[in-house]
């Protein structure tokens, strides 16, 4: 058996599936982080497997809480719920600004998932990423204009 090396093509396709894989990886690594240094310092169960195999990112004696970052705020809602009604738990999100996205994006998410958790009662938190402080965003603080231009 005698090796034939590859045409050119198809190595750079490899290298761009490499590529594509390890970035999935990468964001799911760092979501995970997130949810593991909130989990130590606030006593709650993360990575929690629900009877039908879907998994709650932390679960406290009261609440299922989805973590996610702030730009996928829409999602967090239907799975806050979701996991809420499958652990018989109230419903809460903690929404991270990453380091590298500005403050005025970030609360732009943040309001427009807020209006929805004022809809639904689910309890809203922000945090940073790379610092395990959540602050409550609802029902305490007046929601930020969801509408504005450009995001």
């Amino acid at each position: 058996m005698t090796w034939t090396p590859k045409p050119a093509w198809q190595l750079n396709e490899m290298r761009y599936i490499f590529l594509i894989l390890f970035c999935c990886v990468t964001v799911n690594a760092d979501e995970r982080y997130e949810v593991t240094q909130i989990a130590t310092r606030y006593s709650m169960e993360e990575e929690v497997r629900l009877i039908d195999g879907t998994r709650a990112d932390l679960l406290s004696e009261s609440y299922a809480i989805e973590v996610d970052w702030s730009v996928k705020w829409a999602e967090s809602i239907g799975q806050s719920l979701y996991y809420g009604v499958m652990t018989n738990r109230s419903p809460g999100i903690i929404l991270i600004r990453k380091n590298d996205q500005t403050l005025e994006s970030h609360d732009v998410y943040v309001g427009r998932c807020q209006r929805v958790c004022e809809r639904h009662h689910i309890l809203l938190w922000e945090a940073v990423e790379g610092n395990s402080d959540i602050t409550q965003v609802y029902p305490l603080v007046e929601p930020v204009n969801p509408f504005k231009v450009g995001q």
